[in-house]
């Protein structure tokens, strides 16, 4: 059966040597209530000089990731309490932050980020992948024109594994290393590598803890 194009951003898969165990471990980071631009679920991010974390933005040369966006919980003016989300959805006027000049409240909004270098995850490609590229080093890409915007219900983003416009073997520095194609259970999108948009491993390769040097 043909794939569908139907990206759902780095879903956490496994740790390298060992089995599923759905269990996410997160690290806390933090993201400027400022920010207007959102995050969503699944999102490849990046840790800024500020201290904060953001969504990164993909390129065609060496990309570093500090890892995985997995939520993030703030507290709500209009709900006047503390709201979780999938996603930051970058609305700055609903977040409950430190007065000018004050001390820091402790309510900004504090995030989940998936970043153990080990970490195996699911991802959808935007094209024809072949046996040859598993192995090989991939940067990523949002979506498509066509697609309509992240689900913002589920909060669940469209990032998907960059094939097409930027082969996997041009760069040595992309932030994800192919570990092998999901061929299991046939017949379920992204298992007919036959066509396009199949669905592989991946593992960090560029990332926070895997190079010598801080931000």
């Amino acid at each position: 059966m043909a794939n569908t194009f139907a990206p759902f951003g780095f879903a956490e898969s496994h740790r390298l040597g060992a089995a599923p165990n759905y269990q996410m471990g997160a690290t806390k980071r933090f993201i400027n209530p400022t920010n207007a631009n959102p995050i969503y679920f699944g999102d490849p991010v990046i840790q800024l000089a500020s201290g904060y974390i953001a969504q990164q933005t993909p390129t065609t040369g060496a990309l570093q990731v500090s890892g995985i966006f997995a939520g993030c919980e703030y507290v709500s003016k209009a709900a006047k309490k503390i709201i979780w989300s999938p996603w930051w959805p970058g609305v700055t006027s609903d977040v409950v932050t430190a007065p000018a000049g004050g001390q820091n409240t402790g309510f900004d909004v504090s995030a989940k980020i998936i970043d153990d270098p080990l970490v195996v995850f699911r991802v959808q490609a935007n094209g024809q992948l072949t046996l040859g590229m598993i192995g090989m080093n991939a940067t990523f890409a949002y979506g498509i024109s066509s697609l309509p915007a992240p689900n913002q219900v589920s909060g669940i983003g469209n990032a998907c594994l960059e094939v097409t416009a930027t082969a996997p073997p041009a760069v040595t520095a992309f932030p994800f290393r192919i570990l092998d194609f999901i061929r299991e259970p046939p017949g379920v999108n992204g298992t007919d590598f036959t066509t396009p948009y199949g669905w592989v491993f991946v593992t960090f390769n560029n990332q926070d803890f895997k190079v010598t040097t801080g931000i």
